[in-house]
């Protein structure tokens, strides 16, 4: 599977999650990841459910402090 990318204004207001074992979605050579969950299958969001959550928390206050 490819797809083309090209960045957008609300690109800037992403942030990338992603595991390092996904084979539905691998991560592709020279992608920019804000996370890479070591060892991390396609079912993060099950699997790792309590580290993405401290993930996004912390991602949400950083927004919010100026």
């Amino acid at each position: 599977m490819h797809w083309d990318y090209a960045p957008s204004p609300t690109s800037q207001q992403l942030y990338h999650i992603h595991s390092e074992k996904d084979k539905v979605i691998p991560l592709r050579k020279g992608a920019k990841a804000d996370v890479i969950i070591p060892g991390g299958s396609h079912e993060i969001i099950v699997n790792e459910m309590e580290q993405i959550t401290k993930l996004v928390e912390g991602y949400i206050r950083s927004l919010h402090s100026f």
